[in-house]
């Protein structure tokens, strides 16, 4: 079967999904389904959402996958805006729903029934500037490498010694869909080079929206890691499918409330040094049974590729985990996410996720049998009465078949795209330990203390330690400029996975973000 066939059969099986669901629906919770463009991952938006959730100014739980879209996020701004009316709310939070409330008016007037003003729009551009020392280090099992202190970042590689990295952002409203695009440069010794970090064509078809080019996703509840789909690596050209507005089934499946579904489709590279040109699909479902709990489950593969075609039932098989002796032609991971909220105990969250990897011993026909990747946190929004303090802690393990393939395509390259690996930065065989506090000092300021234990080839003689402390501070200059800082340390034991072998990582950055409303 040839890779456009393969395509079809995957956009059939999601589409197949959506319609599914969309027929088991009474109704969604939306009486129009308003078409707008993705929040990008690296916005203040989510962090401002998360913490007005965490406080309980938003009664309903955000959805794991991501990104958001602007329709989303002007209807939970207009909730929380209703609920905090009403109630006495501290400064800082004031300034954060005034904030959205700037930043998300054309959609807010569109569900007001006013018309978002149509044609090209300059959203926002950036001024980074940074220093970087330090080396790029080696994951385990596959080509993958990583970055102390810069992970989750779209792909990108900090090169040594200063560097000035500017981007603006576009999006484009029309009549019938809308165009998104981010345009990066970078500036570092002496050489200058510029990139379309993201752009995608964007329509919708009543309640399904059909989105075509390259955009960061994030699936999973993790802050530092998500087990199978994060921004770690480029963004890629895909076909994304995925309800607007959330859908409410009846009889029975009411119980899983308000659901949302996403899948996609992509190619992978052609230079890999398994096999050129993969397909790469998900397809994930959202639901949120009550206001305090949300769950997600998903599944993902990477199949096929040049003399790799499908063919009989035991390869689409594999597709779904089940593993057909030592032929395996895909490369799978499946799991659960989750996010209980405790109104009574002052809002706080856990979460965790909880997935498999279709590795088991050659001629096994089992299901997720071997690799097994889990992680687990806990938000307190509120260290203090008024919650200006909060924290996150988190942990997280894989096993030593994460993000490897142990058949004859996925030895080397594994879960990557572009040499970075698609999930979790953490690799394979890893332990990670994670703990940030954050003071709310002013309206307009958040200062957060970060450190994280990284334990690489963690049950091997010589496992590469990475540990790692860093301040990041956030503060907005008026309505419309944000500066981001963080300065970072990182000491590594066992560098390269050679034992003695030691190395110091440093960055120092600053962004500044203007936005045009």
């Amino acid at each position: 079967m040839k890779a456009t066939t393969q395509f079809i059969l995957v956009i059939i099986v999601a589409l197949f999904c959506c319609m599914a669901v969309g027929i088991m629906s009474d109704k969604c919770l939306a009486a129009e389904h308003y078409l707008s463009a993705n929040v990008p991952l690296d916005s203040y938006v989510y962090d401002y959402l998360v913490k007005l959730q965490g406080l309980g100014y938003l009664d309903t739980m955000l959805p794991g996958a991501k990104p958001y879209t602007r329709s989303q996020v002007a209807r939970w701004t207009a909730q929380m805006n209703s609920v905090m009316a009403k109630q006495n709310v501290p400064d800082y939070a004031k300034a954060m729903l005034e904030q959205l409330k700037r930043e998300f008016a054309p959609e807010l007037d569109q569900l007001n029934g006013k018309e978002i003003d149509q044609g090209v729009l300059l959203k926002d551009w950036t001024a980074g500037f940074n220093w970087y020392k330090g080396a790029t280090l080696p994951e385990a099992g596959t080509r993958a490498s990583f970055q102390p202190l810069n992970i989750n970042n779209n792909g990108y590689r900090l090169d040594t010694g200063f560097s000035f990295i500017p981007a603006m952002h576009f999006t484009g409203n029309f009549n019938d869909f809308i165009m998104d695009a981010t345009v990066r440069a970078s500036t570092a010794s002496g050489n200058t080079s510029t990139s379309l970090e993201g752009g995608y064509v964007k329509t919708n078809f009543n309640n399904l929206s059909v989105e075509v080019g390259k955009d960061s996703s994030w699936w999973g509840e993790g802050v530092r890691g998500s087990r199978s789909y994060t921004n770690n690596a480029l963004p890629m050209t895909s076909i994304k499918l995925s309800n607007v507005d959330p859908l409410v089934s009846h009889g029975w499946l009411n119980v899983l409330g308000p659901t949302n579904i996403t899948a996609f489709y992509t190619v992978l590279e052609q230079h890999r040094s398994d096999v050129p040109y993969p397909s790469f699909g998900g397809l994930r479902f959202d639901f949120t049974p009550t206001n305090n709990f949300t769950f997600g489950l998903s599944n993902m593969a990477i199949f096929g590729g040049q003399g790799h075609s499908l063919q009989g039932l035991s390869d689409y098989l594999g597709l779904i985990g089940y593993t057909p002796g030592s032929n395996d032609k895909s490369n799978s991971q499946a799991g659960v996410d989750f996010r209980f909220r405790f109104p009574n105990l002052s809002g706080m969250q856990f979460y965790g996720e909880f997935y498999g990897e279709d590795t088991p011993p050659k001629d096994s026909h089992e299901l997720f049998i071997a690799g097994i990747s889990q992680l687990f946190g806990l938000y307190i929004p509120k260290l203090s009465a008024s919650g200006d303090w909060d924290a996150n802690v988190e942990w997280a393990h894989t096993s030593h078949e994460w993000y490897v393939h142990n058949y004859q395509r996925y030895d080397t390259n594994g879960w990557t795209y572009w040499d970075n690996i698609i999930g979790d930065p953490m690799g394979n065989d890893a332990r990670r330990y994670y703990a940030k506090i954050t003071n709310y000092i002013a309206t307009d300021t958040q200062l957060s203390f970060n450190v994280e234990r990284l334990v690489q080839l963690y049950d091997t003689p010589v496992p590469q330690t990475v540990n790692s402390y860093w301040i990041s501070c956030r503060k907005q200059l008026g309505d419309s400029i944000f500066l981001t800082g963080n300065v970072g340390f990182a000491q590594v034991q066992n560098s390269g996975y050679k034992l003695g072998v030691s190395s110091r990582n440093h960055v120092y950055s600053l962004d500044i973000t203007k936005y045009y409303y």
